[in-house]
């Protein structure tokens, strides 16, 4: 077992102690009380008529007791193994949300994803073994210990031998690994590749050669070396299992025939003793090697969570913000000399927002506009306190905002991204009145006739885009924030209610008091603004009146950044 499954044993012991401490103590009686059991049923076999009265009493009350400590046992395991996923999973839910966003896209979703599912399953697989694992250790040395009660001589002989049988099966076995390692790693690949195609089915469809190049040149490569390399893992230590049960017979062969040849005064009941215990102990010893592919794919995967856990956990550098959410009035929001740097997905060199220098009050609107990839949706995202800036300062009522204070300051907005994700509940919602006004809003939004919502539950999101934008829409209404950020929200949307946005609810919010700042390139609507901040690759170019906009600004179909 690898020091770092070890270390991780000791964090639950730390957290679970009694479960733990129960289900190895427990494990180690049965095993103990099994070694008796068959120390018994040598005796009986190898002596019958030496047997006392009330050998058979004995026998029954150690088969109950065995029977009660591996029930109790099994109990225990899974009670540990459910803990152990529990704690996991949420330890590292925490850690993503605690890990900067910018630290998340890098990682990807998919392997996110992986961790959280299959290294999570495959540790505590192994953690299910662990008290079987008493059992069978402590079966084994009851056995050997009974052996040596016949003939100290003859087990000293026999631990020579099943030390070289064990060397003859631990000396390869860290080839097999390699080919698990290697299994895992095309694994995540996989993962990434099974996500871009569901996500982009609709794409691969309607291009056949694309559909097949991707099929062929990206999916099956990867799948075809997931498949060989787990093909491979099974088939090494497959053998190494058949070795192990051909060597059981190879030693009792030894005690058999060679012992005796060897001079000693070997009698009858000495050998028979050592070949049914040996054939006893060999059950177990075959269970005991066929956990080790488990504790190996364990030992990999856990590898894997300690590596996403530590990189995030080392990026989280932020406090939480207090219960109350930090949100409130405020008079001024400054961005001074912010810049803020990162490479784009297949190109050379590195996109830089900045200089930005920009100033937000309460109830105005504020359209942001500008050509694809000019940094549109970065500035929202460093606006918003999703992204740090690399220089100058962001202030709020001139307080800096800081690792200290970011979340606090996150919640002074609503956001809904190009990108967003609609939740089918309502959460973090849960006002007495919540259905009641999410009502009225759904009746605004023209979506009446298709959701309903109860219980702060929403009756369907499988909607058209512009629908579900309405629907992230009604979720910003409910959370009520200062600041409104629309990341091309208009886009999508049928003209009828496009107008609507941009001439009735944009203004109604403003008279509200609110802060909106729009990133669009509808210029038909920027007489709506009270300003228009342009960004020419990741430069604010100039902040021109609405009608200079108007004249000015380059149209897009599709808002990136």
């Amino acid at each position: 077992m690898k020091l770092a499954f070890i270390r991780m044993i000791a964090f639950y012991f730390r957290h679970s102690q009694r479960v733990v401490v129960g289900a190895i103590t427990v494990g180690l009686i049965a095993g103990v009380i099994s070694a008796g059991l068959m120390a018994l049923v040598s005796i009986k076999i190898a002596a019958p008529e030496a047997t006392p009265d009330g050998f058979v009493w004995l026998f029954v009350v150690m088969a109950l007791l065995d029977l009660g400590a591996t029930l109790t046992s099994g109990l225990l395991s899974n009670i540990l193994s459910q803990r152990i996923s529990f704690d996991l999973r949420m330890r590292l839910c925490r850690q993503v949300m605690a890990a900067p966003l910018r630290r998340l896209e890098e990682t990807g979703t998919h392997r996110i994803g992986a961790v959280l599912n299959q290294d999570i399953t495959a540790i505590t697989d192994a953690f299910l073994q662990v008290p079987q694992i008493c059992v069978h250790l402590a079966v084994v040395g009851g056995c050997l210990a009974y052996l040596g009660w016949l003939s100290p001589r003859t087990l000293g002989v026999l631990v020579l031998i099943l030390v070289a049988a064990v060397l003859s099966v631990k000396i390869p076995e860290g080839r097999g690994k390699r080919f698990l390692r290697r299994a895992r790693e095309e694994w995540d690949a996989l993962t990434g590749h099974l996500h871009a195609l569901t996500e982009g089915a609709k794409e691969l469809k309607l291009h056949r050669r694309r559909r097949d190049t991707f099929l062929a040149r990206v999916v099956e490569p990867t799948a075809q070396s997931l498949r060989d390399n787990s093909i491979s893992f099974g088939k090494f230590f497959a053998v190494l299992n058949g070795w192990t049960q051909v060597l059981y017979f190879v030693i009792i062969g030894l005690i058999l025939f060679l012992m005796p040849q060897l001079g000693g005064g070997y009698d009858r009941r000495v050998l028979a003793g050592y070949a049914i215990t040996v054939l006893f102990m060999r059950g177990h010893i075959v269970v005991l090697m066929s956990i080790v592919p488990i504790f190996n794919r364990a030992n990999v995967s856990l590898r894997k969570v300690q590596e996403l856990g530590i990189s995030l956990a080392a990026s989280a550098t932020e406090d939480e913000a207090p219960a109350d959410g930090g949100e409130g009035g405020w008079q001024r929001l400054e961005l001074s000399d912010v810049f803020h740097s990162y490479r784009r997905d297949s190109e050379d060199g590195t996109f830089v927002l900045g200089p930005v220098d920009l100033t937000l009050r309460p109830g105005e609107i504020v359209f942001v506009v500008g050509g694809n990839g000019s940094g549109k949706t970065t500035l929202a995202k460093v606006l918003t306190g999703l992204y740090v800036p690399e220089a100058g300062e962001i202030r709020l009522d001139g307080e800096a905002v800081t690792d200290k204070n970011r979340d606090r300051y996150r919640q002074h907005f609503s956001v809904i991204f190009s990108d967003f994700y609609l939740f089918e509940q309502l959460l973090g919602l849960e006002e007495v009145d919540l259905d009641e006004r999410a009502r009225g809003y759904i009746s605004e939004l023209q979506l009446d006739h298709k959701v309903t919502v109860k219980d702060g539950k929403l009756s369907t999101i499988n909607l058209s885009l512009g629908q579900r934008k309405r629907l992230a829409l009604l979720t910003a209404y409910l959370e009520d924030r200062p600041i409104y950020v629309f990341d091309e929200w208009a886009s999508g949307q049928d003209p009828v209610f496009k107008d609507v946005f941009y001439n009735r609810i944009l203004p109604a919010m403003k008279a509200q008091g609110k802060t909106l700042v729009v990133v669009s390139h509808d210029d038909r609507y920027f007489h709506v603004a009270d300003r228009v901040v342009k960004l020419d690759d990741g430069r604010v170019v100039e902040t021109p009146a609405p009608a200079a906009a108007l004249a000015s600004a380059e149209p897009e179909n599709v808002a990136t950044a």
